[in-house]
Formats: C-alpha cells, structure tokens, sequence
C-alpha cells in the first residue's frame, strides 16, 4: 500500500510557492496558513519557499513562527526561508525564491509588480503570478 501511495503522489505535479516578503507584511500568516491548507488536499508535493529582506528582528520571528507552527500539523510539506541581509528590488526576491523552487508549477504571490519577462530563463516552470495566495481561483487551476 505504500508504494500506491508514493506512485499516486508522483502522478501531479510539483507546485512551489513562493512568497517575497518586504516591507508590507499585510495578510502574511493567512498566506502562510493558506499554502499549508492547501496542500491538506493536494496529493501532490508541495513547498513554500519565503524570500525576504526584512531586517526587523519581530516580522523574521512572526514569519517563522508561523512556519514553525505550520510544520507540526503538516510536516510533508518543504519549507524553505531564505532571509538577505540588506534591501534588494522584489523582482530579485522573486528570481531567487524560482532558483530555490522544485516545483514544476510555481505560484508566486507578489503584491509588487513583477516583470515576467524575466522568468525566461528558468526552464520549464509554469509560473503564476497572484496578489495572494489565498485566492482559491489559484489553487483550482493547479489540481
């Protein structure tokens, strides 16, 4: 039985979210929380990669805690936080969070525009671009 499992798993494709994190730190655990949600009825693997240039000690410790919380009801679920040291443009945030991304589909939540001419160069990822990764008109399009 586990080998079923583990086959129908590997049958959807990989989704990654990606999540860059600035000043504007609105609605940032309900998306956290969304992604984990998520993947309670994706069969498939799931990640969350956070990419931030945030140097406030509190919003970092906000963000990973929310993380950290998450993790315990949903530890199949890859999380990576990837935190700069100093302020870097959102476009940059986004193109490490895809360097990092195992995903096939990516969803990229960016409350900043992202130019997604850039993302040429990254094989052949679908990447979609949302404001929030709680709207569920994305998660319908990635099932």
């Amino acid at each position: 039985m586990p080998a079923l499992k583990f086959l129908v798993k590997n049958m959807y494709p990989t989704v990654s979210f990606i999540l860059p994190v600035q000043k504007n730190t609105d609605f940032l655990t309900e998306q956290v929380n969304a992604v984990f949600k998520f993947s309670e009825r994706y069969p498939g693997f799931c990640e969350l990669i956070i990419v931030s240039d945030v140097l406030e000690n509190g919003i970092f410790q906000l963000i990973w805690l929310t993380v950290k919380l998450n993790k315990i009801g949903h530890p199949h679920v890859r999380t990576r936080i990837i935190r700069y040291a100093s302020h870097v443009e959102p476009e940059e945030l986004v193109k490490m969070g895809i360097k990092n991304a195992l995903g096939e589909k990516i969803v990229i939540a960016a409350n900043a525009p992202v130019i997604s001419d850039d993302f040429d160069g990254f094989g052949k990822k679908d990447i979609i671009i949302a404001k929030f990764l709680f709207d569920e008109d994305i998660f319908k399009n990635l099932a």
